[in-house]
């Protein structure tokens, strides 16, 4: 442990050398690194939109392309859907490697707020040429969810695909997962 003096308030504290190593232990609190920010490293600049004069830290000056004074400025509520810099042809790539699809106006439109819902349902509302029903799911032939081939989905009820994918223990009554080479 090392005692050091806070850049901001000159008040001794205790910090570590692994810190000071990476470029910290400067400040003896996060409202103090917070206060020295606003004060040694502020700059006024002009807003891009309305011209307006505003305080903004140099760090956020070097990491943006334009600088508002606002949100409002920024224009940030004009900017959904296809006018979002950020815009992808309306497809998330989710964790799971299954695509999302921006359809806002679709009833079944149940993820990201009610926005998206997954490609391969829409590929197969389009092959049966009607929308699913609440309790049909849309199965993948080859196993693979990545995989959305029309020939590759299937439209049918939970149970049947249960029966596919389960077996059912006759001591229990329970479903268990089949083995891969059944």
């Amino acid at each position: 442990m090392i005692i050091n003096n806070c850049l901001f308030c000159e008040k001794s504290f205790i910090t570590y050398p692994c810190y000071i190593k990476k470029g910290g232990g400067k400040y003896c609190s996060k409202k103090c690194f917070g206060k020295h920010m606003e004060t040694s490293k502020a700059t006024f600049i002009d807003c891009a939109t309305c011209g307006k004069s505003f305080k903004i830290t140099k760090f956020r000056i070097k990491n943006s392309e334009n600088n508002y004074c606002s949100y409002k400025c920024s224009g940030q509520r004009d900017k959904t859907g296809s006018k979002n810099p950020r815009w992808k042809d309306g497809k998330i790539k989710r964790t799971d490697g299954r695509v999302a699809i921006y359809a806002p106006t679709h009833p079944d439109a149940v993820l990201y707020g009610g926005t998206h819902i997954l490609e391969y349902r829409l590929i197969a509302e389009k092959k049966i040429g009607r929308r699913l029903k609440p309790d049909e799911i849309v199965h993948h032939k080859d196993g693979n969810p990545k995989n959305n081939d029309l020939d590759n989905l299937e439209a049918m009820l939970q149970r049947d695909h249960a029966k596919i994918h389960f077996n059912k223990d006759p001591k229990t009554g329970r479903f268990i997962k089949r083995k891969q080479n059944q």
